[in-house]
Order: structure tokens, then C-alpha cells, then sequence
């Protein structure tokens, strides 16, 4: 995955008519994105729409309240944070839904939860709303401090404690689920998922092997590339036309910048979805034109369905 870091000049635009521009405030989700700020309608309300006795009531505010903090990231961290969060929602609600898997990614917590006997489809909503602005909280405290400013402010809004971080095995109530579906996918992920979110992971060169070192004050910080990636051609020299080079930007004021390879550890990280195993025992069809016709139709068509399979 070649993502470049290109300085950007930000030009300030007006807002649409109708609508208000605002800073550091509640931005709503679905809601159109300028550079440097966000477009909402006048008479909006950062807390409009937050409902945990209503479908999505919980979900699309905590999205929009943390949607500004989440764009400041670069997309490849973006993409991870959002892997995460989505996996410990999904996970939460799953015991209100009579056939919905949880993805397990560590031992215990609870996981697989039990299905609950739905008798009041209401307050199965108000539970399900719970557990997942619980699960989703959580993960903006591991992942995105700054989000989880506006995630707590929601969670109060509605009557919650941001602070209760407690569970129990097998969980019973809905704050608890939420919560051990999302310390069941920290556990997996933030300890040794290769991203190097806490800057500690470094390359040892004698066992060519990553390594942590805690305490330490390494460059460049968090999300640091600790494999050491050099590209092969530089800024000024193409050697090999088959690689990427990296590009000279510009500001227009005299500064100029050499892209740097953004995140290039993410492809020493853990799989999403397969274990290592699986993805070993699995051929991709090949790409066409190598292959045509019916044949291509059924590679993909056998891929196609292995996914279907997997979803049931």
C-alpha cells in the first residue's frame, strides 16, 4: 500500500447558503467536509438526532461528533481506526440479533456473547445503542484521544457514564458488552498489530526482526515506520522504472517538499479478516487478462463464494 505525504494548500471557502461554518464543535455525519472546517445547517445542535430508544440513534451522532478529529488523521490510519471501531460495534450489538457472528480476536471477555430473548423490541434498541456507544467510546480512547472528547460529551448527553470502563464474564448488561467487545479487540490489535501506534516499535537489524522498546524516545513518534523503508529511486533519480519515485511539491511560496512513504510497516501487520494460515492456503485468481472467459468467471465466482460462505 503506497500512500505519499503531499503538503496541501488549504484555501479557505465560504459554506454553502444555509448552512454555518464551525471549528472544534460537533460535526455531523454525511455532512459536507471543507478544508479547515466544517458545514453544518444554522439551526442545527451538536446533540440533534441522539436517541438510544431509536434505530441508529446512538451511531450516526457518535460518527459525526468525532468525524473532525478522525479527518486530521492520514487515510492509511484512518482506515485502521475505522477497521476498529466498526469490528467493536458490530461485535456488541450481535447478542441482540438471533444470527449475527462476533468476530472473536482474544480470548475471554465473553466472546462469543450470549443471544439475548427479545420480548420488547424497545428496549432491545435502547440496549443495543448502549453497548455499542460504549464499544465505540472505548475505542476512541485507545486510538483517538481527541474523539473520545466529543464521544464522552455524547455519552453524558444521553445519561451515561463515559467513565464506567468495567465488564464482567459472560457480560449481563449492555454497558459491559460494549466494553469487553472493545477490550476484546484492543487486546488483539494494539498490542503487536505491526502499526507501531505508541512509536515503540523499532527494526532490529541483527535478528531482522521488529522489536519493542518501551521507555525509549525514538523518531519520529507514533506510527513511525519501523521497518526503515528507503525507496529504491529518489526525488532526483529514477533507477528503477518500476517503482515509485517520489515527487517534489510545491507550496507556491518557495518551499519545496520530497513525498515520504506514509506507514509503509502496514504490510508487516496483522490480517483484517484471515489468519495468517488461511491467507496461506488461499490462491487469488489471477489477474486478467491472464485469464478470460468462463475461466475468469469461475475463478472469481469461487472467490465470490467463499466470502458468501464465510457471512453466513
Amino acid at each position: 500500500l503506497a500512500v505519499a505525504m503531499v503538503p496541501a494548500i488549504v484555501t479557505a471557502q465560504p459554506c454553502p447558503t444555509g448552512l454555518k461554518c464551525v471549528s472544534k464543535q460537533f460535526p455531523q455525519a454525511q455532512q459536507q467536509y471543507y478544508p479547515g472546517r466544517i458545514c453544518i445547517p444554522k439551526d442545527d445542535n451538536p446533540f440533534s438526532g441522539v436517541n438510544l430508544y431509536k434505530e441508529q440513534g446512538m451511531y450516526g451522532p457518535l460518527l459525526g461528533a468525532t468525524l473532525d478529529a478522525m479527518l486530521k488523521l492520514e487515510t492509511t490510519i484512518q482506515i485502521r481506526l475505522f477497521l476498529l471501531y466498526m469490528l467493536s460495534v458490530w461485535n456488541s450489538i450481535t447478542p441482540w440479533h438471533p444470527t449475527a457472528k462476533a468476530s472473536s480476536y482474544a480470548d475471554g471477555f465473553g466472546l462469543p456473547f450470549s443471544k439475548r430473548t427479545i420480548t420488547n423490541e424497545t428496549v432491545a434498541i435502547y440496549e443495543r445503542n448502549v453497548a455499542l456507544a460504549y464499544a465505540y467510546h472505548r475505542i476512541m480512547e485507545a486510538v483517538l484521544p481527541e474523539g473520545a472528547m466529543y464521544s464522552a460529551l455524547m455519552l453524558q448527553h444521553v445519561g451515561l457514564d463515559p467513565k464506567y470502563a468495567g465488564y464482567s464474564s459472560p457480560s449481563t448488561k449492555a454497558a459491559d458488552v460494549g466494553n469487553a467487545a472493545a477490550a476484546a479487540v484492543l487486546r488483539y490489535w494494539l498490542s503487536d498489530d505491526a502499526w507501531n501506534q505508541d512509536g515503540t516499535q523499532v527494526f532490529n537489524k541483527a535478528t531482522r526482526k521488529e522489536e519493542r522498546v518501551f521507555g525509549s524516545n525514538l523518531f519520529p513518534g507514533n506510527f513511525s515506520d519501523w521497518t526503515r523503508y528507503i525507496p529504491e529511486n529518489d526525488e532526483y533519480n529514477l533507477i528503477n522504472m518500476t517503482q515509485w519515485q517520489p515527487l517534489i511539491e510545491t507550496n507556491g511560496l518557495g518551499y519545496f517538499y520530497g513525498q515520504t512513504h506514509i506507514s509503509p510497516q502496514v504490510a508487516w501487520a496483522k490480517p483484517w479478516m484471515l489468519s495468517e494460515a488461511q491467507i496461506a492456503n488461499l490462491t487469488a485468481p489471477r489477474p486478467w487478462p491472464a485469464v478470460m472467459g468462463a475461466a475468469a468467471l469461475a475463478e472469481y465466482k469461487k472467490e465470490t463464494d467463499l466470502v458468501i460462505t464465510a457471512s453466513e
